[in-house]
């Protein structure tokens, strides 16, 4: 299978614009996310209805033909960050020197230094009963949301999805820097453009980018707290330890003096 995802990488290196598709019977999460990273449009669960495959067709099209109309180089410099993301995350890059130029190429300010991810709530009820299509969109739909209140904040990242409800975002924050408000605010623009709700995992600031993996690491840690503390929430890595504190046990003695007054 990594073969094969290798293979497919190296296509998508060649020709940025190609969209593939993977279909097999059932996906892990982590092979979901290793095919994204290799730069699959879509994967699909077998068996598939034949509507399906005809609706992700067509919509492949449609990017096709908006593509056509896009600036030269533009699906290239969106090839560029998601790469750059993927191998930040997985710890692919081993030279500081590389991931300056790249982040460079990328617009970015300067190398990231914090991971984000962004869990789209309620993503199983949200989807059901929809097509590969609509899932799809919804994943786009909070991607341009998320570069929009880039935009609009002035900041700069570059992001990429990780699995079929999660987006890793790569921020080049500063070790003072408010990142829960900087989470609030993606949290608010994705809210106010596309009406769904999305909780924010944050990993620690780490200054030298090759140590991103580790910050993506703490950042889903985070975000998976929410099936405890409930969605639409902002959780630091830092954070984890408080929400499970143990309660103070008051000595009997103690209690029953408290009640005997």
């Amino acid at each position: 299978m990594s073969l094969s995802r290798d293979f497919i990488a190296r296509l998508k290196k060649d020709n940025p614009a190609i969209c593939l598709i993977v279909m097999q019977n059932g996906f892990r999460a982590s092979e979901v996310r290793a095919w994204f990273k290799a730069g699959v449009y879509d994967v699909l669960e077998k068996p598939l209805e034949e509507n399906i495959l005809y609706e992700l067709v067509n919509e492949i099209r449609q990017k096709k033909a908006q593509a056509n109309v896009k600036q030269p180089g533009e699906a290239k410099a969106e090839w560029m960050k998601r790469g750059l993301v993927y191998d930040l995350i997985f710890g692919a890059i081993k030279h500081a020197k590389e991931i300056w130029d790249r982040s460079k190429q990328c617009g970015l300010s300067n190398t990231p230094t914090t991971v984000f991810v962004v869990s789209i709530d309620r993503y199983k009820t949200l989807i059901k009963q929809k097509s590969p299509k609509w899932a799809q969109s919804l994943r786009g739909e909070c991607t341009k949301a998320i570069q929009v209140t880039l935009n609009e904040q002035g900041l700069t990242g570059i992001q990429a999805i990780v699995d079929k409800d999660k987006l890793a975002i790569l921020l080049p924050c500063q070790y003072e820097d408010d990142v829960k408000h900087t989470a609030r605010l993606l949290q608010y623009g994705i809210q106010q453009r596309t009406g769904y709700t999305v909780t924010v995992g944050i990993g620690n600031h780490y200054e030298d980018p090759r140590n991103l993996f580790a910050s993506y690491k703490e950042a889903l840690q985070a975000q998976a707290n929410k099936f405890y503390v409930g969605k639409n929430k902002v959780i630091h890595y830092t954070d984890i330890d408080s929400l499970y504190e143990k309660p103070t046990l008051v000595p009997m003695r103690s209690w029953m003096r408290f009640h005997s007054c």
